[in-house]
């Protein structure tokens, strides 16, 4: 039995990188956010270092930060997650759109790379205006429920990853799974 790869998506501020992060903690794989990948590309643009343009309001450069992120994808949709994947990322989080999604899903199914997808959900957070988020809940395997307190997060994905990694079943091809479910919690 083997850990799936695990995908993490939801809204900004649904805590789906944290949640990222401490799966990937618990599974102990690596990590990939694509989200660094922009931040480095639009870093090196601007002339700034990666760790001062983390230092502005995400909001005052998020047109910027999408442009960026549209540009590595056009030929490749799947450009940033796959790039991750292929450097042995077990646990990707930040795919915004149906189409990368898709396009990933479909390298991991020609893999037989078994894949978990985790919608993070928090009440009260909602998609902002001027987010590119596309992907829904519709697109996830799981949810998970954020609630806010980390260490109930935790021990939400303690239960789900060590459920995830004594599980042999295969997952189904991305065109077939359709169904979201809830993890228990």
């Amino acid at each position: 039995m083997s850990t799936p790869t695990f995908l993490f998506i939801g809204f900004p501020g649904s805590g789906k990188s944290t949640a990222a992060k401490m799966c990937a903690a618990l599974a102990c794989v690596k990590h990939g956010e694509t989200s660094d990948i922009v931040y480095e590309v639009l870093a090196k643009r601007l002339g700034l270092s990666v760790e001062r343009l983390r230092k502005i309001p995400k909001e005052q450069i998020r047109p910027a930060l999408i442009d960026v992120g549209d540009e590595l994808c056009w030929v490749n949709p799947a450009a940033l997650s796959y790039f991750h994947w292929s450097n042995g990322c077990r646990v990707i989080s930040g795919i915004r759109r149906p189409e990368e999604l898709h396009a990933l899903c479909d390298v991991m199914d020609a893999a037989k790379q078994r894949y978990v997808i985790v919608w993070v959900s928090r009440p009260g957070c909602v998609k902002p205006d001027k987010d590119n988020t596309e992907v829904t809940p519709d697109d996830a395997d799981r949810i998970i429920v954020n609630d806010g307190e980390p260490s109930a997060l935790w021990k939400k994905l303690e239960r789900f990853v060590d459920q995830q990694a004594r599980s042999s079943k295969p997952s189904l091809p991305f065109s077939q799974n359709t169904t979201a479910h809830s993890c228990p919690h």
